[in-house]
């Protein structure tokens, strides 16, 4: 009894002193997630499979909790008078001035109000993610429980599609016509003469940043079957319903295998963490009770290591995410990655079939921009949205079969699994509700 109150008060420590996060570009789970791993089959050393994902939305949550479309998910609109203000030395730094003081000939000094020259920008995202893994099991003799090397290796395809933009400017003045006939109406074609920017549709597919994991799982036997059985019904407590008691740690390296962000496609994303070394990692309590339940909570972590390349970078504050025409060479400092879960599991509902249902909350803390060109400033630079973190809320459905239920003495044992994610809520995050599947064998 005193080791199942242990179990039990180090179960409940982990689940809220550690609270809560991982981030991820979407809801999208990372290829190292806790919870996409398989239940290993008994003595089995070597285990293969993959998993996949996909999703697509128009909506997103912006920084307040706010649904918008994807393509304002920082900005509600992108402002075509503030892109053209404080151009840094480049031969287009004439053109961007000669239409800006033409602009101010016209009305004056302005400031970005959300309408007059401002456009909103529309769009569609969608993300396919098929990960390869593979682990080897092994023992150290001075180490209590198993180690096992993992390798996971994702495939990624993302797309923002169907664009377009809606002019905000209202009234049919000097001032407005200017802005419409002169900017606006050749919106592409000027930004991409001005900046080198394509606001085309945007997709790429690649290998993305690839995880090597090493990790250490140990198991309490709570008490077996036969000492169960001894027991009479009245004496029976708490610990003659917990099987096991399963702990796991790990640790690991992302490897910056995936395509960066291509800086003259306005809408262009990573495939992986941006050209950033990783440490990744993590720890997870599981609970196997005597029938048909499973139940754990995990935390799942990202540290990125500082890189260095050209960004596109603000001269102004009140420039917007899509519109910016300036580039430079600075150092980003990438926020801290972390995810939370929980699960609850029904196992061998009917000769192996299960049930999982499991709830995740990731986050991405604030970026940092260091700019090491002289012609932008740090505190401009760093008032753009898409620094300032990310967090989702979701809930996950899934259904599985487990062949070594079926046939507990086998040593090489199928395992599939399909499952669903609903979005519950969140800031700065795509709100796509995704589908996906899980296919692997020990041995």
């Amino acid at each position: 009894m005193k080791n199942i109150k242990k179990i039990i008060v180090y179960t409940l420590m982990l689940s809220f002193s550690h609270v809560l996060y991982a981030w991820l570009p979407t809801n999208v789970y990372r290829p190292d997630a806790t919870i996409m791993r398989l239940h290993l089959a008994n003595n089995a050393k070597w285990s293969l499979g993959f998993f996949f994902e996909r999703g697509s939305s128009s909506d997103a949550e912006n920084i307040n909790g706010r649904s918008r479309n994807v393509l304002a998910v920082h900005d509600d609109t992108q402002s075509v008078i503030s892109m053209l203000e404080n151009p840094i030395q480049s031969s287009k730094k004439t053109d961007i001035e000669d239409l800006f003081n033409r602009f101010i000939a016209q009305v004056g000094p302005t400031t970005n109000d959300g309408v007059r020259g401002n456009v909103k920008f529309f769009g569609d995202y969608e993300q396919t993610q098929i990960t390869l893994f593979g682990d080897y099991k092994f023992n150290i003799s001075f180490i209590p429980g198993t180690m096992a090397l993992a390798l996971y290796m994702p495939f990624v395809n993302k797309e923002v599609e169907s664009i377009h933009f809606e002019d905000q400017t209202k009234g049919n003045f000097g001032t407005e016509r200017f802005l419409q006939q002169e900017v606006i109406n050749n919106l592409v074609s000027n930004v991409e003469t001005l900046g080198d920017l394509k606001l085309d549709a945007w997709n790429e597919s690649g290998v993305g940043d690839t995880v090597v994991m090493l990790e250490w799982m140990h198991d309490v036997l709570v008490h077996d079957k036969k000492t169960r059985k001894a027991r009479k019904s009245a004496e029976r407590g708490v610990q003659d319903y917990v099987k096991n008691f399963t702990v796991l740690a790990k640790l690991g390296i992302s490897v910056p295998s995936g395509t960066d962000t291509q800086e003259d496609f306005a809408f262009s994303l990573p495939l992986g963490n941006d050209d950033a070394w990783g440490f990744p990692g993590g720890i997870a309590v599981n609970v196997d009770f005597i029938k048909y339940f499973r139940a754990g909570v995990y935390l799942d972590f990202l540290y990125l290591l500082n890189y260095s390349r050209v960004f596109r970078m603000k001269t102004h504050v009140e420039q917007t995410e899509f519109l910016l025409l300036n580039k430079g060479r600075a150092e980003k400092n990438p926020g801290f990655i972390w995810d939370f879960g929980v699960y609850f599991h029904v196992i061998n509902i009917l000769k192996g079939l299960s049930f999982k249902t499991s709830y995740h909350y990731a986050k991405k803390h604030e970026d940092k921009l260091f700019s090491r060109d002289p012609e932008f400033s740090n505190d401009i630079i760093n008032t753009t949205n898409s620094l300032k973190g990310s967090e989702s809320h979701s809930l996950t459905f899934h259904f599985g079969y487990d062949f070594q239920f079926e046939k507990k003495q086998w040593r090489f044992a199928p395992e599939l699994s399909i499952f669903y994610k609903m979005p519950l809520s969140g800031e700065s995050v795509a709100d796509m509700h995704t589908f996906g599947g899980k296919l692997g064998v020990s041995f």
